[in-house]
C-alpha cells in the first residue's frame, strides 16, 4: 500500500490487501514553520501546474488511452468514456488543490506562525507565562506530556451532536469549530442497527442553545451562514431547523446574509410564545418573500408555556391584526377529512363566530392593567392564589404531613364513616369468598373483579344455594347500612364544598375576582383560536367548582395529576382505581394521595405491591408512614424491598427503621436491578444484609450487567468483597466513565500483554482472564470470608472491551498486538466508537493490514465511516491511499465492487455529507434514476450542488 505522493506514479497496488507494500511519508513536520509552510505551498503549486498542463490539452484531441494513462498515474479508475475520464481526472485536481490550501490554510491560522503582539501584562509571573506559552518548541514540549493527545485530539471533535453530549462546554467547542470554518456534521444517528433512522439534531442543538441577541451571537450566526449555508447545508434545511427553534437572531440572521432569495408559502403553525414573534419578523421584515398562507394555532399547555403578559400579546396579536386573524384557521381542520362536509363547514362556521365574539370580548378586558411583575409570571403561578386550587388535591409523598383544615369536626365524622364504610365492603368480599369457595358452580359464573359486590350478584346467590341464606341476610344488612354511609359520606362533603368555596368567596377580594375573570377571558380566547376541546387538568383546577373527571380524561392527566396529587373526589377515585391497586401505575397514584393511602386503600396493600411501594417513595416522611401503617408487609425480615429505594438517604432510613425492630435484609449480589450505590451499601454493612447465596465462591464473584460509573467501580475494587469482577456489560457506552475506567485498568492491571495470555495458547475470542493484584490501601490481610487474604481482584474482560481499554489509554499500538485480533473485531469496535475514531488509530490499523494477513472488509470500513461522516479520515484515504476506493474490473484487481462503490455514494447522498460525495463522485458515478432512487433528505444539498454539473443519465 503506497501512499500517493508527487513524484510517485507508479503502480500503487497489485489487487491483495496482503501484499500492500509500507506506505511513504507525504509531509515531513519540521520544527522550522518556514520550512514547512513553504512545503506546502509547492505542493498547492505542483499541483497547479500539473493541472493547468492538463487543461491546456486539446479535448478534442486528447484520446481515451492518453486519458487513461493520466488517471491510472494518480491512482485513478481509468474505466469509462472520454468525457467521464475527462470530468473525473478534472475534478481529483480540484480536490487535491482545495486539500492542500485547507492544509496550508490552518498553517495560516497558527498562531505560532504569526509574528507576535507586544505583552501589555505587567505582572512578572503573568509574563513568565506566557513566554512560555508562546514560544513553539517549549509549547510542544509541555503538551506532550498529554499522552492521550493521538487518540483524544481537538481535531476528531466534528459531530456537533457528540460535542454537545460529551463536553459540559461543548456549545464554546462549536463556537470555536465555526470561526476557524471547520468540518462539521450535523447528523444524528438515532439507531445504530438502522442507520438510515437519523436527523440533523446538530442543527437543532445550535439554534435552540445560541439565542440571545447579543453581538457575539450575531458575529456567530454570520460566520456560521458563511461557512455552512449551500457550501454543507441546504439553506431551507437551515431555515426549518430555525423556525422550529423560533431563533429570531438565526432568522435576523440569515436575512441581513442575504440567504433568503426567493418567494415561498409558508402555512405558519405555532407551538410557542416565541412562535409568534418568528411570524412577526416575517410579516413585518419579509412579506416580499414569505407569503404567509394559513396560521395554525397548535394545542399545548398554556398555562406552563406562557406567561401571562405572553398570552394577553398573543391573542391581541391575532385578534387585533386583521392580516393575521383573516388567515387563521383551526387546529383540528386538517384532521377533519373523514368526518362529513357538512361537520366541517359547522366547525369551521362556529370557528369565525368564535372570533367575531372574540374580538368584542378582548375590546372590553383590554382596559384591566396588571401589574409588571404579574405580567411577567408564568401563567400558573398567576392563577394559583387566585383560584386556590390546591382545594381539589391531598398531596402527601414529598412532605408527608396532615393537612390543615378548618372544617375538623365534619373531617373527623368523614373519616370514621369512611373507615366504617371500608370495614363494611371488607366484610362483603369476605361473606362472598366464603361462598364461592363453597359452591363450584358458582365458582365457574362468578369472576371477583373488584370488593364491591353488587345486588344484582346477590340475588344469584340466593337462588344457587338456600343453605347459604343467613351469610345473604348478613350481606344484604351490610349492603343496606353501606348504602346509608355512602349517602351521610356524600352529604357531609358536599357541606365541606360550599362551605371550603363560601369562605373562599368571602377571602377574595373584588379585585382578585376581576383578575380571575380577565385571565379567564383571555384563557376561554386562546382555546377559541383553535377549538380544543379537551383542556389541560389546569383549566380544571382553576375554573371548575368542582373537580370530577371520566375515565378517559383521567388516562389523559395521571401524569400531571402526580404533580399535584390526588383529587379529594370519591366518584373519581372509584371510576378510575378501582379496587385492584395491585398495578404498578395505580400504586404511583395512590402513594401520591395520603387521602387514598389512610383510608380507601389501606385494608387491601399486600406483599405482592412492596416492591412498586417501596419505588415510589420519594420522602423520609413517607417511609414513616408506611412503618407505621404496613409493617409486616414492607419491614419483615430477610425482605428484599430495599434495592428498590431511589436513593441512598431514603435506603439509609430504611436501615435504621429496620434495625430498630432487629431485622434483616436479604440480597443476591448479582441482581441486575440493584444500582450500584445501593448494593455497596449492602456489602459493607454485613450485619444488616444477609447475601441469599451459600455458596461462597458465587459470593465472592460479581456479574456487571450495566454500566457503572468510575466512583462505584473504584469503590467494588477497595471494598475488597470480590475476587472476581465479570466486566459483561460495564463498558457499553463510550463515555467519560468508560474512559476513566479503562485507564485504570490499563495503568494499574495491564502492563504488558504477554501477562495477559492464558497459559500461551493466546486470547480467547469472547473472554480474557485478566488478574489484577492491587494492594488496597486499607486492607488488613483478611477478608472476612474464610477465603483468599492476599488483596488480589480478578476481572474477566471481553476482547472487544480490551479493545477499548487499550484504544482509550492511547496503547494503540498493544492493541495490534493481539495474537486473535479478527477484521470483524476492528469493523466493530470502529462502529462503536462512532464518530470518536481517531486519525492516529487509522493509521496504526492501516499498518497492520500492511504487515499481517488479515481478512479486512474495505467496504464495511468505508461504510463506518461514511456513515459517521468522518470527512478527515476520508479525506486522509483519498490523499494517500486512494486505491481503497478503486473499482473491481475485468483489467484490475481493485479493492470495491462497483456495487459497493455505488453504494457508499449512495450512502453520502443519504446522509447528505458533501465533501464526501464530492470524493467519491470521482471514482465512481449514479445515473440521473439512481441519483433520483436513492433516500435522501428534504433538501439535498449534493443535489443542489450536484444534479447539473455531473452529467447523470438515466
Amino acid at each position: 500500500m503506497k501512499k500517493r505522493t508527487r513524484n510517485n506514479n507508479q503502480e500503487f497496488y497489485d489487487g491483495r490487501i496482503e501484499n500492500i507494500k509500507k506506505p511513504k511519508e507525504d509531509h515531513i513536520i519540521n520544527n522550522d514553520s518556514d520550512t514547512l509552510i513553504d512545503d506546502e505551498n509547492n505542493n498547492i503549486k505542483n499541483y497547479e501546474n500539473e493541472f493547468k498542463l492538463f487543461k491546456l490539452m486539446n479535448k478534442e484531441k486528447l484520446v481515451i488511452k492518453k486519458l487513461q494513462t493520466i488517471a491510472k498515474d494518480n491512482g485513478l479508475p481509468f474505466s469509462g468514456n472520454e468525457n467521464e475520464l475527462y470530468n473525473r481526472i478534472e475534478q481529483y485536481y480540484n480536490i487535491k488543490i482545495n486539500s492542500e490550501k485547507e492544509v496550508k490554510q490552518q498553517q495560516d491560522n497558527n498562531p505560532f506562525n504569526k509574528s507576535q503582539p507586544i505583552l501589555l501584562i505587567k505582572n512578572e509571573n503573568e509574563i513568565a507565562f506566557w513566554k512560555v506559552f508562546r514560544n513553539k518548541s517549549l509549547f510542544k514540549m509541555v503538551f506532550s506530556n498529554f499522552k492521550f493527545s493521538n487518540t483524544f485530539n481537538y481535531s476528531r471533535l466534528y459531530s456537533v451532536n457528540n460535542i454537545f453530549k460529551s463536553f459540559s462546554n461543548g456549545i464554546e467547542i462549536i463556537r470555536d469549530k465555526v470561526k476557524s470554518n471547520s468540518y462539521l456534521s450535523f447528523i444524528a444517528i438515532n439507531d445504530k442497527d438502522n442507520i438510515q433512522k437519523f436527523n440533523f439534531n446538530g442543527l437543532s442543538i445550535i439554534f435552540e442553545n445560541i439565542k440571545d441577541e447579543n453581538e457575539e451571537n450575531q458575529l456567530f450566526y454570520n460566520q456560521f451562514i458563511t461557512n455552512y449555508c449551500n457550501r454543507t447545508v441546504h439553506f431551507w434545511s437551515l431555515f426549518d431547523h430555525v423556525i422550529e427553534s423560533s431563533n429570531l437572531l438565526a432568522l435576523k440572521s440569515l436575512h441581513g446574509n442575504g440567504m433568503i432569495k426567493e418567494k415561498v408559502k409558508v402555512d405558519f403553525e405555532i407551538n410557542s410564545y416565541s412562535n409568534l414573534k418568528i411570524l412577526n419578523y416575517l410579516t413585518k421584515n419579509l412579506s416580499k418573500l414569505f407569503i404567509i398562507e394559513t396560521i395554525q394555532v397548535n394545542d399545548f399547555n398554556i398555562f406552563k408555556e406562557f406567561k401571562l403578559g405572553e398570552l394577553i400579546d398573543f391573542t391581541r396579536a391575532l385578534l387585533d391584526d386583521k392580516k393575521y386573524y383573516k388567515l387563521l384557521k383551526p387546529f383540528n381542520n386538517n384532521k377533519s377529512f373523514s368526518r362529513a362536509t357538512k361537520d366541517i363547514d359547522d366547525e369551521l362556521s362556529l370557528f369565525l363566530e368564535n372570533i367575531t365574539k372574540n374580538k368584542l370580548i378582548l375590546n372590553e378586558i383590554k382596559k384591566f392593567k396588571f401589574t409588571d411583575k404579574e405580567l411577567n409570571e408564568n401563567l400558573f403561578k398567576v392563577l394559583k392564589p387566585l383560584t386556590n386550587w390546591d382545594r381539589h388535591f391531598s398531596k402527601l409523598n414529598h412532605n408527608y404531613s396532615s393537612d390543615i383544615d378548618n372544617n375538623s369536626s365534619i373531617n373527623n365524622e368523614i373519616e370514621n364513616e369512611k373507615q366504617r364504610l371500608s370495614i363494611i365492603k371488607l366484610k362483603n368480599l369476605e361473606l362472598f369468598q366464603k361462598i364461592v369457595n363453597n359452591n363450584d358452580i358458582l365458582s365457574k359464573k362468578l369472576k371477583l373483579v373488584s370488593y364491591e359486590v353488587h345486588e344484582s350478584i346477590f340475588s344469584n346467590i340466593m337462588t344457587i344455594q338456600n343453605d347459604q341464606i343467613k351469610i345473604g341476610k348478613e350481606m344484604e344488612g351490610n349492603f343496606i347500612e353501606q348504602n346509608q354511609l355512602i349517602q351521610k359520606i356524600q352529604e357531609k362533603q358536599l357541606k365541606k364544598q360550599k362551605e371550603k368555596e363560601n369562605n373562599t368567596l368571602q377571602e377574595c377580594k373584588d379585585d382578585d375576582l376581576n383578575k380571575r375573570n380577565t385571565i379567564f377571558k383571555y384563557i376561554t380566547i386562546f382555546y377559541d383560536l383553535n377549538l380544543i376541546k379537551k383542556k389541560p387538568i389546569e383549566y380544571s383546577l382553576a375554573f371548575l367548582n368542582e373537580f370530577v373527571a371520566t375515565n378517559e380524561e383521567y388516562c389523559c392527566w395521571d401524569d400531571q395529576l402526580f404533580e399535584y396529587g390526588m383529587p379529594k373526589n370519591e366518584i373519581l377515585v372509584n371510576g378510575v382505581l378501582s379496587s385492584n391497586i395491585n398495578n404498578s401505575k395505580k400504586i404511583e397514584i395512590v402513594m401520591n394521595s395520603k387521602f387514598l393511602m389512610e383510608n380507601q386503600f389501606r385494608n387491601f396493600i399486600s406483599t405482592n405491591c412492596t416492591r412498586s411501594l417501596i419505588k415510589n417513595v420519594k420522602s423520609i416522611d413517607m417511609l414513616d408512614f408506611l412503618f407505621k401503617n404496613f409493617q409486616n408487609q414492607i419491614f419483615a425480615e430477610n425482605n428484599n424491598n430495599w434495592q428498590y429505594c431511589n436513593s441512598v438517604e431514603i435506603l439509609q432510613h430504611y436501615e435504621k427503621l429496620m434495625e430498630s425492630l432487629g431485622r434483616k435484609f436479604s440480597y443476591s449480589v448479582n441482581n441486575p436491578e440493584i444500582q450500584f450505590p445501593l448494593l455497596l451499601m449492602a456489602i459493607n454493612n454485613p450485619f444488616l444484609y444477609d447475601d441469599d447465596d451459600d455458596d461462597i465462591q458465587k459470593k465472592k464473584s460479581l456479574i456487571l450487567k450495566k454500566n457503572i460509573s468510575f466512583n462505584d467501580f473504584l469503590l467494588l475494587i477497595e471494598s475488597n468483597r470480590f475476587k472476581k469482577l465479570e466486566m459483561r456489560k460495564s463498558l457499553t457506552e463510550f463515555n467519560n466513565d468508560s474512559i476513566l475506567i479503562s485507564r485504570w485498568i490499563s495503568d494499574n492491571c495491564i502492563t504488558g500483554l504477554s501477562s495477559l495470555i492464558d497459559h500461551g495458547r493466546g486470547f480467547n475470542t469472547y473472554s480474557i482472564k485478566i488478574e489484577i493484584d492491587v494492594q488496597l490501601p486499607n486492607y488488613k490481610g483478611n477478608d472476612g470470608d474464610g477465603g483468599d487474604s492476599n488483596g488480589k481482584v480478578k476481572l474477566l474482560l471481553y476482547q472487544n472491551q480490551l479493545i477499548q481499554i487499550l484504544y482509550n489509554s492511547n496503547r494503540l499500538d498493544d492493541i495490534f498486538k493481539i495474537n486473535s485480533l479478527s477484521g470483524k473485531e476492528i469493523i466493530n469496535f470502529i462502529n462503536f466508537i462512532g464518530p470518536h475514531i481517531s486519525l492516529p488509530f487509522v493509521e496504526k490499523l492501516l499498518q497492520y493490514l500492511i504487515d499481517v494477513n488479515l481478512n479486512f472488509e474495505i467496504y464495511t470500513f468505508l461504510s463506518a465511516l461514511i456513515s459517521n461522516g468522518n470527512l478527515l479520515i476520508i479525506k486522509y484515504l483519498n490523499l494517500n491511499h486512494s486505491h481503497f476506493f478503486s473499482k473491481i474490473t475485468k483489467e484490475t484487481e481493485g479493492f470495491l465492487e462497483p456495487r459497493e462503490l455505488k453504494n457508499l455514494l449512495s450512502s453520502s447522498v443519504l446522509f447528505d455529507h458533501v465533501q464526501i460525495a464530492e470524493i467519491l463522485f470521482v471514482y465512481t458515478n449514479l445515473t440521473k434514476g439512481e441519483f433520483e432512487r436513492s433516500t435522501k433528505p428534504s433538501y439535498s444539498m449534493i443535489e443542489f450542488l450536484y444534479s447539473n454539473n455531473f452529467k447523470l443519465s438515466k
